[in-house]
């Protein structure tokens, strides 16, 4: 099944990719067959030993990973649709027997279905499979009945626990704080890191994230950023007239208009 490379994941790879705990390294669209099949993000444990109580993302995640993990991400542009849990457990059964000698046993591969809130069709996916959700603790539902352990992560629950405005976007709230601007700002407007070299403006769900990026800011801080020129571009002259008062019509007309207007209105009440 192809996924849409879309805005959303490249951001929650950035988000990954910087705040992750130095024991792992974060992967993106992993090959999982010959086929044109790929898992959204493999989270590998690269040294046992070491704790992740570094982690600066998803904080609570990294713990949970005995040695691997498969993420599937859905967002709000690419929803969680019937089939792509799965999805997941298929890429899980292809990543295990490419790892086997690695793995040892399949509990050390963790399936994490990341959305960004509870719906019905998770619950449908869940009833499919025959699996068991728990109850969410932190944003982190574990989903029983599977070959692998998995479990459900809710970003909105997750950000709002860890207190993470950042990840926040990813969730359902459409104010976005000043620091998760700030990070927006610094990937989708200066490139920096790994989005140096993306052209966001052609990934699906990049319209999505600057309407929101704009929408969480001042109106005037927004109509400082345009010139007249572009601000009367949009707007036609009847929408011009509807935003004034009586008062301020009147006032922005010249003698000779006022005196136009007037004879209109007299020879109207003439009739």
């Amino acid at each position: 099944m192809a996924h849409a490379r879309t805005a959303w994941h490249l951001m929650f790879y950035a988000l990954l990719q910087e705040r992750r705990p130095a024991a792992f390294e974060v992967l993106a669209e992993v090959p999982l067959s010959h086929e044109p099949q790929r898992a959204d993000f493999l989270l590998l444990r690269r040294r046992l030993e070491a704790a992740a109580d570094d982690a600066r993302v998803v904080r609570e995640l990294w713990p949970r990973i005995r040695l691997d993990a498969l993420i599937e991400l859905k967002t709000r542009s690419s929803p969680l649709r019937p089939g792509d849990l799965s999805t997941l457990l298929g890429y899980g059964a292809q990543y295990a027997a490419l790892e086997r000698d690695r793995l040892g046993l399949a509990s050390k591969l963790l399936l994490v279905l990341a959305v960004p809130f509870s719906t019905p069709t998770l619950s449908e996916e869940v009833r499919f499979l025959g699996a068991e959700l728990g109850a969410s603790e932190r944003g982190y539902a574990p989903l029983a009945g599977l070959v692998f352990p998995a479990c459900v992560m809710f970003l909105e629950e997750v950000s709002e626990a860890d207190r993470d405005e950042v990840l926040g976007i990813f969730g359902r709230r459409r104010d976005i704080a000043a620091g998760a601007r700030r990070w927006l700002h610094a990937h989708l407007w200066r490139r920096d890191g790994i989005m140096e070299e993306i052209k966001m403006e052609e990934l699906e769900g990049y319209d999505d994230l600057m309407i929101e990026m704009l929408a969480a800011l001042p109106p005037e801080r927004l109509l400082a950023a345009l010139p007249p020129e572009r601000l009367l571009a949009a707007l036609t002259p009847e929408r011009l007239l509807a935003a004034l008062t009586p008062e301020q019509f009147l006032a922005g007309l010249a003698p000779a208009q006022l005196r136009s207007l007037l004879e209109v209105i007299r020879r109207k009440l003439g009739e």
